[in-house]
């Protein structure tokens, strides 16, 4: 009996997957149990991270069901079955043999799309270093990378990489500093001139680089050192397209490789603002060289172009840039989802002019000097009707919002409208509703130009006309040529508003034998003012045309539908015709081959930049949205091609297989390709049905739907109508009504409308229709040839871009649009994903992750690396196959062993069966092991001569040396002995200083003893001494008191005696005076009489000078006994304090001897309790004192009140004397002018012998008078200095006492320790000097009589 086995364990509890989800695509979610091979579903709880809603764009079905998060599901387990082929690096399986047969045999295993790490805001599948490089992720699937994107998106940063491709989310808004200036230099260092990251650093310090973040820059870059490197001639299309692909085959021949960029990408995804991104980077980069050969620079600025310096800044360059408006305006339009969509496809052909670089070879001077923009499939149909929500060309409403006077200037009579009476009746400038094309559908009758989207969010119509306006200004169209040009655009707006009707009932229905009218008569007038001819030749010209009947030409009046259908077809082809115009003016102004010369311009470079149209899925799509579609089929087909085609290509047949290469039937449209342009193709078809009589629309549909019924690609829905088919394109199923396919196919107009224009008087529609009649483009009676139809012609201009394209190396920048709406930051998971499958993001990603993008052939490898197997590499060519694939991997095995990422080990190097593939950087890293084995292997030689060379002077040098080493080491030995006598010697030393300290701190112990008793004497004795001072003070202050009174009343008789004696003088002049009137003859004893009183005089002044000298030597020896007092006191001081000091250091080495001699401690006690005694001693004394010093302020009190009494009589005496001797003075003043007038009289009177005598007289007293009033002012200037200097010192006296009077209080509060009883007795001192100041003030002031008299107050207050 057998036992069945237990179902294996597909996935444990707790895991974390993405489960599918109908609207988004995938959900994060958890694992609620383990899942069996056995079980039918998988249980899951949803998973969202926090902020789901923020970053989630919900559906509109959606938006009404109950919420995810939390949410339990059940999941079949078959959705996750797939077929068992070479397993991924993300099949997750806890056994190896996870797969199981099905019922048909097949055998099948699972795939479960695994998060990478714990959910978190960006689901968990974005790398950790946060880096966007979609190949560093740990699991790469569609959620994977889809969550990524949005993860990348939320951050604001918009670019990831998938190996060489970038692929940019439209954020919807510009985000802050993404395209700063500093964010442009660091990719043009990066990329163009290799500075290495450590330099930018520290060359650029804004926060916000994006230190090694993909970026569009990263394109931009790499093109234009890829234009400017020169590559090996002989290199494969393939590997020119892979940059970094390489081959070795030894050859050096230089030539430059154009460069394309492809923007890809549905409609609103952004290519169309990343090109101008693009564009100006690329304008830049030449302006950011580092170095420039000043040599070079000056040679190129002297060859000139055109008059332009090669480094000057080009002004082609700013027309190139300036373009961009003219093409937005006249060729981007509104459309669902895009409010600035391109309607055309422009390829930008950017020229290059490259010059050498003496100083960097490798990269040569590389400037844009012009470009050739070619233009795609204009949308012309969007002249004459769009769609609900969407607008026409922004040119129109740009004119319409133009100022009125310039509207006035080029159509009067078509801008000013007459507004009815129901409007009111007056006149109004024309809005877009007054042209009928300008509304939804002119001619079906749909006006809905009034719902609003006249005006789009964000777009200022009048702005962009002034911009449109200064751009056409800069290509030299203003003036007449703008007004010319304005008018052209006014007749394609014009010819919308005339309508035809029958020629019997002038209705708008035709019937059969009826022909059409202008039922338009006004309308009609103004469009033949603008065309310049008469209203009826252009009236037969719309209703009427000309037709090849068997080779004669015949005229045939058309249907009122045939009528319009006709003008629409006019009013497409002249804006078609104002295109052209348009395109071939920027051209030749920014065209660089016309200032070159034929053979320089062939040697120009060029970076194309393509930005052909996006995959384009509305709610009715027509012909243009089919053509727009099928060049977006083109560039995806072009895209797998380079991308992934050449290279798994080529490792299949080479015999490897990767990962990743069985996705490659997800973003492979061949099939696709097939369907539209194969041999039995869509477009085969409709042309052959265009050539058919008969031939209609539902019948196209009908052979497609027939033809290509087994295609994968062609849905076939029996819902849909007769004339509907669908195709499921790379990004998405869409859906096309055939109405009108075959009229827009052929796209005829007729040859009387083209003859039209020789007779219309608008320059520029005239030119052009000329053009257009000459050439058989676009004008036929018949029905043309498939060659002549629009698709057939578009077919072959872009096979032959294409095949230009081959030649360049192509890079690849894919755009998403995250939603429909244009919300910002908003992410539709599901049309994401959509996207993502279309581009091959997933298979980008795991190619580029298993890739081996270096390759060399065995052969050449062997001859390169060979030494290091082979004894011989000369015969390799003729060796076995198998022996040098042994060799290769026996070399390979040595340099490079296995290396492991994420746990498993790989080789990064796999041999294929001519050629062996390497990862990226590993063939450099073999040259630098190599060239490391070499220098190695050839400095080992060059030791091993060296040695031999030096082995000669090796052996005469050992002996040397050896003897050397020998004294050498007797000299040590030497010196270690004579260091040995050295420490015994300190050793001995150390004792005996040591004896000889303890010694000696026993005869200072003694001595500080002795010191202590000294200072405690001299103690004693200066307290006697003090006292018996301050005794002395104060008997020198009575007996100074007594004798300045003394000699005051002797100063008092000298005044009274000099007072007789000016009364005798005046009784002498008297006499002299009677003797004179009475005698005058007896002059003589006159003049002896004058000379007696002259030196009496002189006599006078040296004795009060003498008096002078006396008392200033008795004030200095004063000054000197004071002075030698305060040094004795402070002598006495600075004893003491040393005292003090010896005291406490004694006490300190007291303490420390006390363990060290026991035997002193009884007599330490009783110093101490002598010190207590003496402590007591003191403060009986301080207590003593501090009645001493109340006692002595007490006095002081008393003694102050009695110099108060003294003072007040003295300043009595002194002021009655002063006023005294000032009337004196006077007195004697007035006498003496008087006598000497007198004098003066008499001596004129004179003989003229004794008049020199006389006159000498008078000067000698002229100078007497002088001398005496300036000794008088001396006098009083000295009092004031001396009273200012006493009252300083009164003041200062003042605040000492009372300094010392809070210090006594403090005093008493402290503690009564030996340091307080020390401060007391400075203090004590310092009162006994400013005392002795007192009693030196009171004698100064009783000895100087001029002095002011004392503040008595002050002397209360001391």
């Amino acid at each position: 009996m057998s036992v069945a086995s237990s179902p294996r364990t597909l996935i444990k509890s707790g895991t974390q997957l993405y489960i599918p989800d109908e609207s988004y695509g995938y959900l994060p979610a958890t694992v609620q149990s383990d899942v069996l091979e056995t079980s039918g579903t998988v249980s899951v709880v949803l998973s969202l991270p926090s902020d789901w809603k923020s970053t989630t764009h919900i559906p509109e079905k959606e938006r009404e069901a109950p919420p995810l998060k939390y949410q339990e599901r059940e999941v079949p387990l078959s959705s996750y079955l797939v077929k068992n082929e070479t397993p991924s690096l993300d099949h997750h399986s806890y056994d190896s043999s996870d797969s199981y047969s099905s019922g048909k045999g097949g055998q099948l295993e699972y795939f479960f799309p695994l998060v990478a790490d714990s959910l978190s805001s960006n689901g968990g599948g974005v790398d950790s270093n946060g880096q966007g490089d979609l190949t560093k992720m740990k699991f790469v699937h569609e959620a994977s990378v889809m969550y990524a994107m949005k993860s990348r998106l939320a951050q604001m940063k918009p670019y990831a990489r998938a190996g060489d491709i970038i692929i940019s989310v439209n954020p919807f808004q510009w985000i802050q500093n993404l395209f700063s200036e500093d964010v442009q230099n660091y990719y043009i260092n990066k990329f163009v001139w290799k500075f290495p990251e450590q330099v930018q650093q520290r060359m650029f310090k804004s926060q916000s680089i994006p230190w090694g973040e993909p970026h569009v820059y990263e394109i931009s870059s790499k093109a234009y050192a890829n234009i400017s490197k020169p590559l090996d001639p002989s290199m494969s299309i393939a590997n020119r397209q892979k940059p970094n692909r390489t081959t070795h085959n030894g050859k050096h021949q230089q030539y430059r490789q154009d460069q394309t960029i492809f923007l890809t990408g549905i409609s609103a995804s952004g290519k169309t603002v990343t090109s101008k991104i693009i564009l100006t980077h690329l304008s830049i980069m030449e302006l950011t060289r580092p170095i420039q050969d000043t040599s070079l620079k000056r040679s190129l600025e002297n060859s000139n172009v055109s008059g332009v310096s090669f480094f000057a800044k080009s002004m082609s360059v700013t027309k190139i840039i300036e373009s961009n408006p003219i093409f937005e305006a006249f060729g981007n339009a509104k459309t669902y989802g895009n409010n600035n969509s391109s309607r055309f496809g422009r390829v930008i052909k950017l020229q290059f002019d490259i010059r050498e670089d003496s100083m960097n070879p490798d990269m040569p001077h590389t400037r844009m000097v012009g470009c050739i923009s070619s233009t795609y499939l204009l949308e012309k149909s969007r002249v004459i009707r769009h769609s609900a929500g969407e607008r026409g060309f922004h040119i129109f409403y740009q004119l319409l919002a133009a100022p009125p006077t310039f509207l006035m200037q080029v159509w009067k009579e078509g801008f000013k409208i007459n507004e009815s009476v129901e409007e009111g009746g007056g006149r109004r400038m024309a809005w877009p509703t007054d042209f009928r094309y300008l509304i939804r559908d002119s001619r079906n009758g749909i006006l809905d130009g009034q719902d609003g989207v006249d005006a789009v969010p964000g777009i200022s119509d009048s702005k962009n006309w002034i911009s449109t306006r200064k751009a056409l200004q800069i290509f030299g169209i203003m003036g007449e040529d703008l007004i010319t040009l304005v008018r052209a655009l006014c007749v394609v707006l014009q010819l919308g508003n005339i309508t035809f009707g029958s020629n019997a009932t002038g209705s708008a229905m035709s019937q059969s034998g009826e022909y059409a009218t202008v039922t338009s008569d006004i309308e009609l007038k103004k469009l033949s003012s603008l065309l310049g001819v008469s209203t009826s030749i252009l009236e037969d010209a719309l209703t009427e045309k000309m037709q090849f009947v068997r080779g004669v030409a015949m005229k045939m009046k058309l249907t009122p539908d045939d009528a319009a259908k006709a003008c629409d077809t006019f009013a497409k082809e002249l804006y078609g015709l104002i295109w052209n115009y348009l395109l071939e003016k920027t051209n030749i102004a920014t065209d660089a081959t016309q200032a070159y010369s034929p053979e320089r311009s062939s040697q120009l470079s060029h970076i194309s930049l393509v930005d052909m149209f996006g995959l384009e899925n509305f709610s009715i799509n027509g012909f243009d949205q089919f053509c727009i579609n099928y060049a977006s089929e083109i560039i995806q087909h072009r895209y797998v091609f380079d991308n992934f085609k050449t290279v798994t290509d080529e490792y299949v047949s080479e015999g490897l297989r990767l990962d990743g290469m069985e996705d490659l039937h997800l973003t492979d449209n061949s099939d696709l390709m097939e369907l539209l342009s194969g041999k039995i193709g869509i477009i085969v078809a409709l042309d052959e049905e265009c050539m058919r009589q008969g031939g209609s629309d539902s019948m196209f549909v009908y052979k497609v739907k027939v033809v290509h019924e087994m295609s994968t690609r062609m849905v076939n829905d029996r819902y849909h109508g007769a004339d509907i088919f669908s195709i499921r394109h790379s990004a998405d199923t869409i859906k096309y009504t055939a109405d009108k396919f075959m009229e827009r196919n052929i796209d005829h107009m007729t040859q009387d409308l083209v003859n039209l224009g020789s007779q219309c008087s608008n320059p520029l529609i005239k030119e052009q229709l000329s053009r257009l009649s000459k050439s058989s483009l676009g004008v036929s009676g018949t029905r043309r040839s498939p060659k002549a139809t629009v698709l057939s012609q578009f077919r072959s201009e872009l096979n032959s871009f294409m095949a230009a394209v081959d030649k360049t190396k192509t890079h690849y920048i894919c755009c998403i649009r995250p939603n429909r709406e244009s919300k910002p930051l908003a992410f539709d998971q599901k049309e994401t994903l959509l996207q993502l499958r279309a581009i091959g993001a997933v298979t980008a990603t795991k190619l580029n992750k298993e890739s081996y993008p270096q390759n060399m052939s065995t052969c050449d490898f062997l001859k390169r690396y060979g030494f290091l197997y082979f004894d011989d590499i000369k015969y390799i060519d003729r060796m076995d196959p198998s022996a040098v694939r042994e060799g290769a991997e026996h070399i390979l095995h040595q340099l490079l062993p296995k290396e492991s990422i994420n746990g498993e080990d790989f080789f990064p190097w796999r041999i294929g069966t001519t050629k062996i593939f390497f990862k990226s950087g590993v063939l450099e890293r073999i040259e630098i092991m190599i060239n490391e084995f070499i220098q190695d292997s050839a400095a080992r030689l060059q030791s091993w001569i060296r040695m031999r060379k030096v082995r000669r002077e090796f052996v005469i040098y050992r002996n040397n040396v050896v003897l050397a080493q020998a004294l050498f080491r007797a000299r040590v030995e030497r010196r270690r002995y004579w260091n040995v006598i050295t420490i015994i010697q300190r050793i001995q030393s150390n004792f005996r200083r040591y004896i000889a300290m303890n010694k000696t701190r026993r005869l200072f112990q003694h001595r500080a003893a002795t010191k202590i008793e000294s200072q405690w004497r001299a103690y004693s004795s200066s307290r006697v001494f003090l006292k018996q001072v301050n005794a002395a003070k104060q008997i020198q202050k009575a007996y100074r008191f007594g004798k300045n009174k003394n000699s005051l009343l002797t100063h008092m008789v000298e005044v009274v005696e000099a007072a007789r004696r000016d009364r005798r003088r005046a009784n002498v002049r008297k006499q002299i005076h009677r003797a004179t009137v009475s005698n005058p003859m007896d002059v003589s004893d006159v003049i002896g009489d004058i000379e007696s009183v002259y030196n009496n005089l002189l006599e006078e002044v040296a004795q009060l000078r003498n008096d002078k000298l006396s008392l200033t030597g008795q004030l200095h020896e004063a000054n000197r006994t004071i002075a030698s007092q305060e040094r004795k006191i402070l002598a006495l001081q600075a004893d003491v304090l040393v005292a003090h000091n010896n005291v406490n250091r004694l006490a300190n080495m007291e303490q420390a001897r006390a363990a060290e001699d026991v035997q002193r401690r009884a007599r330490v006690h009783l110093m101490k309790r002598e010190y207590k005694a003496a402590l007591r001693r003191v403060e009986e004394e301080k207590v003593q004192l501090k009645q001493s010093y109340q006692k002595e302020i007490r006095g002081q009190s008393a003694e102050i009140a009695t110099l108060r009494a003294l003072l007040e009589s003295e300043q009595k005496v002194r002021t009655v004397e002063e006023v005294k001797m000032r009337s004196s003075f006077e007195e004697k003043k007035e006498l003496y002018e008087t006598e000497i007038l007198k004098l003066k009289k008499q001596l004129r009177d004179t003989q003229n012998a004794h008049e020199g005598y006389l006159k000498k007289l008078m000067k000698v007293l002229e100078r007497t008078h002088k001398a005496r009033e300036e000794e008088f002012t001396k006098q009083r200037q000295e009092l004031a200095a001396t009273k200012a200097a006493k009252d300083s010192e009164i003041y200062e006296l003042r605040s000492e006492i009372l300094k010392l009077r809070s210090k006594v209080v403090r005093t008493q509060e402290a503690r009564h320790d030996e340091g307080e009883i020390q401060l007391l007795r400075s203090e004590n001192e310092k009162l006994r000097k400013k005392l002795l100041g007192k009693s030196k003030l009171q004698a100064s002031m009783t000895k100087s009589r001029g002095s002011r008299s004392i503040d008595l107050n002050e002397l209360e207050e001391f």
